[in-house]
This record gives C-alpha cells, structure tokens and sequence, in this order.
C-alpha cells in the first residue's frame, strides 16, 4: 500500500467513528427512568410491559391532545403515530425486551425535536406512575 491509501483508510475511519453524533441523557424527574437522545429520537428502557408502556403512551398523547392516526400493540411491539399542532408527525415505538422490560423510542418529526420528544417521554412517564400495578391494564384481544 502506499503513503495515500494508508491516509485514505485513517481518514475514512476516523470520520466514520466521530460521525456517530452526540448523544444526551435525560432523566426522568419521577422515576429516575433514564433515556438518551440520539440521532433524532429518544430511546429508553423501561422497566415495565409493552402493554403497559402501550397504555401510557395512548393516555399521554390524549393528554397532549395529539392527532392519533395509527394505532397497533401486540405482545412484541406496539406503534402509535400521530401527528401534533404544527403538522409534525410523532412516532411512538415499543419493543418487548426480556424480563418484562420495554423499550421506547420517540421521534418527533424527520429531524427530531428533543423538547417535544423530551416533553412526551416525561407525560408517559407520569401515566406509568399513576397505574395501580405493573400489567393492569386489560391485554386487547
């Protein structure tokens, strides 16, 4: 190899691992529950059911008065899109982890908005304290 690959590779390498962007971390004020806001969305692992994270998250975009236009849950993943005041699409994912665990992700928009995105995953967290117990919220058939 020559001097001008060699360069070429260091370059191209070392673009790719800073091109990972920054990432921040958000905590939860009322459950300590932790999420970081990464590449537009924000992500975090919930120590609760799908079917539960599923209900708060329906409870906290009734709350924030959001536009619901999809709506799907099962015992693996759950998907509530909507859409808010300024025609901004919000995309709420789940994902069912071992140990009865959760994993959320919330996207406002193509490029994100971290406010908004940060201001749901607070309003979902609030929902999840004021359910009675874990997994009581009735299963759809």
């Amino acid at each position: 190899m020559n001097g001008r690959a060699v360069v070429l590779i260091v370059v191209g390498v070392a673009g790719c691992l800073l091109s990972q962007g920054c990432a921040s971390r958000v905590r939860d004020p009322a459950t300590g529950t932790e999420a970081t806001y990464h590449w537009e969305a924000l992500c975090a692992e919930v120590d609760r059911s799908t079917w539960d994270v599923y209900a708060a998250a329906q409870q906290a975009v009734d709350e924030l008065e959001l536009k619901v236009w999809r709506e799907e849950v099962d015992g693996l993943a759950g998907d509530i899109r909507a859409v808010d005041a300024h025609f901004n699409t919000v995309e709420i994912q789940l994902g069912a982890m071992p140990g009865c665990r959760t994993r959320l992700t919330i996207r406002i928009d193509l490029f994100g908005d971290k406010d908004k995105s940060i201001v749901l995953f607070e309003e979902i967290m609030a929902k999840l304290g004021e359910q009675e117990s874990p997994t009581s919220v009735p299963r759809p058939r």
